[in-house]
């Protein structure tokens, strides 16, 4: 059996989608969890009637908006109690666009026989791969520098309304997300193992999900959270591959630009969860 994961949170339509996507690629061996993160607008209620009636979708509600660490691990560990071969944990802005995908997996896993496995993920919208994030983990120094940057920019309030105000003019914005690209270096197209890999699509193997009681840190929020992933792996000495054979689409942010339509709200969020989920990861490094 394969077990998929969806974190939800404001959204309806989206979340309705995707599980009708899943049961297109897949209509046996199959079970979908829907962890609602406390939706303020009655997402999860609507979700729940709305699939009450069939047996291979289980709606959960959170009791409080626990994050995407916390509201994973909620569905990680629900996951397990079908003993499944796989699990694969999705946003709900993910598109699949192979109808061989698990094929392709099961093809993967008998190759590499990963832990953790993550897929092409390309956003249409920006015309970026988001795997690999990294190539290699985060040193100390590295993740000392990233909470130094963005409290610096968190704390400069001022500054921080001209970098939102600058991110809306479209050529500055094209120009930032070429140089992006660039900076990656094409690393999506050959395949990696012991990369860090992108949190909106990540597929578990018998292997861990045997293994690791829930895959991340309860500590933060938002943000950062497979980079601490990646540290507790090596470790462990298990291994996460990357495959460019394996694609998904994501359709970027949905929950999030929800959640918040302002920039600067928006902007103000991920640097405050950044910098919170980079003092957790600096305590991988502690004694």
């Amino acid at each position: 059996m394969t077990v998929f994961i969806i974190l939800n949170y404001l959204t309806v339509d989206e979340t309705l989608e995707s599980v009708r996507q899943i049961k297109k690629m897949m209509n046996t061996g199959l079970q979908i969890i829907i962890i609602d993160n406390a939706s303020p607008n009655g997402a999860g209620v609507m979700l729940e009637r709305a699939l009450r009636s069939d047996p291979q979708v289980r709606v959960v509600q959170n009791k409080e908006n626990s994050g995407f660490a916390q509201g994973n691990n909620l569905g990680y560990r629900i996951a397990k109690e079908y003993n499944p071969e796989f699990i694969v944990m999705q946003n709900n802005d993910i598109e699949y666009t192979q109808v061989n995908f698990l094929d392709l997996v099961k093809q993967e896993f008998d190759r590499s026989n990963f832990d953790i496995l993550g897929p092409d993920i390309f956003v249409p919208e920006t015309g970026i791969h988001q795997n690999p994030k990294k190539k290699s983990s985060y040193s100390i120094s590295e993740i000392k520098h990233l909470v130094n940057e963005s409290e610096k920019k968190f704390n400069r309030k001022k500054l921080l309304r001209i970098r939102v105000l600058l991110k809306r003019i479209t050529f500055l914005r094209k120009l930032v997300l070429q140089w992006e690209q660039r900076k990656r270096k094409n690393l999506w197209k050959e395949p990696l193992t012991g990369a860090i890999l992108h949190g909106s699509c990540l597929i578990f193997s018998k292997n861990f999900i045997s293994s690791i009681a829930e895959p991340f840190d309860p500590r933060t929020f938002f943000y950062f959270e497979t980079e601490i992933l990646d540290l507790r792996l090596k470790k462990r000495g298990f291994v996460s591959s990357y495959t460019p054979k394996i694609k998904v689409l994501h359709h970027q942010n949905t929950s999030t630009k929800m959640a918040s339509k302002d920039e600067l709200g928006k902007t103000n969020f991920q640097l405050k969860n950044m910098i919170r989920s980079g003092k957790v990861a600096e305590t991988y490094f502690e004694k």
